[in-house]
């Protein structure tokens, strides 16, 4: 996959200690901006130099690859909207610090999606940003 200019601007940031906590995301490809946040997550936890195909035995990757990796949530519409629960359970996973990765890494998928409820309940997390804590907003 070809890395775009997001890509290549957030991990600059992330090499010079300049990365912020929360990122959001406005795409008309959210399919394919998840993918490349996948990629992301991968260049920045990767124990090794990471390559497209990860080729040493890299368990973070592979627990990437396969939604594992407990220190990485995302979150996508339960039916019409992102449901305060939903933001309650990814603060309790995340109170926590990571014990895999630097951070505990969220993803939350078609973000215009929160009710009212659910957004208050995230603005609180996002006014008080811990340093182990990053987020992508798509």
């Amino acid at each position: 996959m070809k890395e775009s200019s997001f890509f290549n601007v957030l991990l600059k940031r992330y090499h010079e200690n300049k990365l912020a906590h929360a990122f959001l995301l406005e795409t008309n490809d959210s399919k394919r901006c998840y993918e490349e946040v996948l990629l992301l997550i991968k260049n920045l936890c990767c124990p090794h130099t990471y390559e497209e195909q990860c080729k040493q035995e890299c368990n973070i990757c592979t627990l990437i690859d396969k939604d594992n990796l407990p220190s990485l949530v995302t979150i996508n519409p339960d039916g019409q909207w992102i449901k305060k629960d939903q933001i309650l359970n990814m603060m309790d996973k995340f109170s926590t610090k990571p014990v895999f990765t630097k951070f505990n890494i969220y993803i939350i998928n078609n973000a215009e999606r929160f009710n009212s409820s659910s957004a208050n309940t995230l603005l609180k997390f996002l006014e008080e940003p811990e340093d182990n804590i990053l987020g992508f907003f798509i």
